[in-house]
Order: structure tokens, then sequence, then C-alpha cells
């Protein structure tokens, strides 16, 4: 019997050493979430990224109950009411390599709605060490109908279309990339990671039901570097908001899945609304939500992320078009651009001018310099007039020569 209550208590203290070793290693200190948010982060070198922004309250528009603009409802107060599909943003990056398209349907300012329509107004932008590409005006998905541009044939397009190259701090590369990385919720604010936050700032555990989300709350920030207002904290030139929390999601990669703070007693409140796993084991937030004063104020929607894959050049990089004008302001010369770089080129305006003046002169003078395209299409022309004057001819060769044979 002895024996038998030894081996009960021996049993149960194992057990409960079991379980007390199993609930340590599940639970997960502040300084622990950090760190694996940010060997996460560490691990990205290049992501695709597709970024759709819904708004159902527009900066500018008034707060009365809603506002008509043709078959959309904008500035609703109703939490769920209809969204607006204000702009799509497509991001290519790879090491010092970057590649961003805007396409902006709506904008809202002091002087109202601007609707740019289905096909939206397109920017297309790349940065590549120091050169930034800049292309406004032309829409590669739905191009003119003169292709190549021609000067002479189609000035509308040409004067449509805003190309250059110019320099560009390389700042911008990594502000503009942490940018979409706080957007897919790996870092926390643009340009500040949640690991140069706690860094900065006293970052202390809140409690939280959920063992697998860890609730993080910024308590204070040091003097040093630091100007404050009533509400904000500014480190570095960026705000920094005491008192705001943040949750890290364990079983969704790390990601912040919440953030709420600022002023007043509504605050802001990001929060993730889906997730999703790339192929190759990446987690992202696939929808969020942005409330302002409990009010739905947009809705982020990710349908495409690809994490570490390889990309090509003219995924990374601005293509001209074929005819373009391009402003490179790094040499201070003037391009025409042609199959994947420069046809023609010119070190002033002047020079351009001249030459496109000359242009135009000796196409009304006999078309001496059309472009191939345009001489293609003469030259087939020209073949088609000889074919049917010699057909035409053959045929009155020959219904002259049978009446002849048909006289006695």
């Amino acid at each position: 019997m002895i024996g038998f209550v030894r081996y009960v208590v021996t049993l149960t203290l194992c057990l409960t050493s079991v379980v007390s070793t199993r609930a340590a290693d599940e639970s997960v200190t502040a300084k622990d979430a950090i760190r694996r948010h940010s060997e996460a982060v560490a691990q990205i070198r290049s992501y695709h990224l597709r970024i759709e922004k819904h708004s159902s309250h527009l900066l500018g528009l008034p707060d009365s109950n809603s506002l008509r603009f043709g078959p959309f409802l904008i500035g609703s107060d109703d939490a769920d009411g209809r969204l607006v599909h204000e702009s799509t943003t497509e991001i290519w990056q790879a090491g010092s390599q970057r590649h961003w398209i805007d396409r902006t349907f709506f904008t809202a300012g002091e002087k109202g709605v601007m609707d740019y329509g289905e096909q939206g107004l397109v920017r297309d932008h790349s940065l590549h060490g120091s050169s930034f590409l800049f292309l406004s005006g032309w829409d590669w998905e739905h191009p003119p109908a003169q292709v190549p541009l021609d000067i002479a044939r189609s000035w509308d397009e040409v004067a449509s279309v805003n190309c250059s190259i110019s320099a560009t701090d390389p700042i911008l590369m990594e502000d503009q990339s942490s940018m979409d990385r706080a957007m897919m919720y790996w870092d926390l604010l643009p340009g500040w990671s949640l690991a140069k936050v706690a860094e900065v700032c006293e970052l202390v555990e809140l409690p939280q039901s959920d063992s697998t989300v860890t609730r993080l709350q910024i308590l204070s920030v040091p003097t040093p570097n630091t100007f404050a207002t009533n509400v904000w904290r500014y480190v570095d030139g960026t705000s920094i908001d005491v008192g705001a929390v943040i949750e890290l999601d364990h079983k969704h990669g790390w990601l912040i899945s919440r953030f709420e703070g600022g002023p007043g007693p509504s605050p802001l409140i990001r929060r993730a609304r889906q997730f999703h796993q790339t192929e190759s084991g990446f987690w992202y937030v696939s929808e969020w939500e942005f409330l302002d004063m409990g009010r739905r104020r947009n809705v982020i929607s990710i349908p495409i992320c690809e994490v570490n894959q390889e990309f090509t050049q003219d995924k990374l990089q601005v293509q001209f078009p074929d005819g373009a004008r391009v402003n490179d302001d790094v040499s201070g010369r003037i391009h025409i651009w042609g199959a994947g770089g420069p046809r023609e080129s010119f070190s002033n305006s002047e020079d351009y001018l001249n030459y496109q003046k000359n242009y135009v002169i000796k196409l009304q003078r006999g078309g001496q310099q059309q472009l191939p395209a345009a001489k293609a299409q003469s030259a087939t022309h020209w073949i088609i007039f000889v074919n049917v004057v010699f057909v035409a001819l053959i045929a009155l060769f020959t219904y002259l020569r049978r009446r002849v044979s048909r006289r006695p």
C-alpha cells in the first residue's frame, strides 16, 4: 500500500513538472516577442505587393450624412457604409531596386472630389541606386491608339506623357520600403521598426487573456532628441504616441495585428481583419482597417504578396514608351526614347525644338523622315497599288485580244 502511494505521488510530481515546463515554454515575454518579430522581418530580402485602398470617409469632404458622386456614396457617416475604391499601388522591391505604380481613382481636397475614371490616374516610379525614373500619363494596360509615339502624328499623346530621369536621395528608398512593410504590419511606423521603438522607448507588457497574443504599451519616451506636445512625443522628427497599445500575433508570424493610440476618448485603431501566408512561409495581413472615432475610415487589402522571389529587370524599373520625350535632369539632356533606351539625344531644349521643327517641315515637304512604321505602311500601299494596276492591264489586254480574234 505504501509503495502504491509513493508511486502515485511520484507520478503526480512528474506530471506537474511536465505541465509546468510546457507552460514555461509557451509563455512569451515582451523581449522574446519583439526578438521573434524582428527575426521574421530580417528574413525579407525582396517582395511584390499589390495594395488596394477603399475609403468611406475621404479627407476634405463634409461630415454630413453622405455625398453622392455618380454611382458612389462618399463621406458616409455609417461605419458599414459603402466603400469607394480610392487607389491601387503595385510594388516590386529587391535590394536597392524599387519599382511602384500608383493608380488613383478618386482624390478629395479643398476643391472637391476628382474622379479619374475607371482606368484611374497612373503614375509609374522606380528607384535604382541614385537614379529616379518617373512616368505619368501613360497606362501600359490601356495604351493610346498611336504607338509608337510620334511628335508629328500624335502630338496629343506626346504632350500628355511626362517622362523624366533625376537624382534622388537614397533615404527615400528606405522610407518608401518601410511604409510598405508598415502596410504589411512588419513595421510599426514608416521608418520605425518595432525593435527601434523598443530601443528608444519604454515598453511594458500588458495582461492578455489570449496566450497567443502579446500586448505591449509605450509607457514613456526618453528625453534626448525629444520634444513634446500635450499629446505626442517626437523622437528624431518622428511622432511616438505615448500610451499606444501594440499587439503581436504569435500564430501569424509575430505580426503587429493591432495598434491603438492617439488623442481623445476615441483613439485611432488599426486592426488586422485577415491573414495570409505566402508559398515561402511568410505571414502578412491581407486586409486591415483603420478606424477613427469608431467609424471605418479606410480598408486596405493586399490581394498579392510575394516574398523573396526573383524579379526580372522589367519588373524593377520603369519602361518608357517608344517615341516619348524623356527629360534627363542628371545629364541635362533630352532623349527621344526607343526600344530599351534613347533613340536620339539632345544637349539642350533649343536643339530639341530645332529638331522637332525640322522634323515636321520635312514631313510636310515629302515625308522623308517618317518613322519606320510609317515607311512600312507607305510601302505596303504602294505595292498594293502597283498590283492592282498590273491586274487591270492584264484584264484589259485579254479583253482587247478576244475582241480582235472574233472579227471576221
